[in-house]
């Protein structure tokens, strides 16, 4: 249960952008930088295009 709330959290920050390390960061409970990579490949798929990718380089 809690692990599928965990990767929809992971999915949203993907979405936004986020690099693997700021998502650690936020999620500081135990999540692993293969999950978030596994999570990655799994929803870049349509619409990953779209999404704006400059906006986490403004810091």
């Amino acid at each position: 249960m809690r692990r599928r709330a965990e990767r929809r959290i992971v999915e949203r920050h993907i979405m936004q952008g986020m690099s693997d390390m700021e998502i650690l960061r936020v999620m500081r409970n135990g999540i692993t930088i293969e999950r978030i990579r596994n999570i990655r490949s799994r929803c870049s798929g349509p619409g990953d295009a779209s999404t704006p990718r400059d906006r986490s380089h403004g810091g």
